[in-house]
């Protein structure tokens, strides 16, 4: 895979949690999302650490979560 693919995957994962975030912002699922998709990228990470499919995976999912905690962070302070 080249660097502009892994560059996509990374921003389309991002871009994917800004828009999940907003449709489930008040919920309480939400929270408990995020930590089932962080503990699920580090089983991830840990179990296949040698293939770097799974790596990228794995950073996939971490951009992802990135995205939907910024956004939630980001509606909050609005909605405050």
């Amino acid at each position: 895979m080249n660097k502009a693919k892994i560059f996509l995957l990374f921003s389309l994962s991002f871009i994917t949690g800004i828009f999940i975030a907003s449709f489930f912002y008040p919920d309480f699922f939400s929270a408990i999302f995020v930590y089932l998709a962080l503990l699920f990228a580090i089983i991830i990470f840990f179990v296949f650490y040698k293939n770097k499919n799974a790596i990228l995976i794995t950073l996939a999912i971490l951009m992802f979560v990135f995205g939907f905690y910024l956004t939630e962070k980001k509606i909050d302070k609005i909605n405050l």
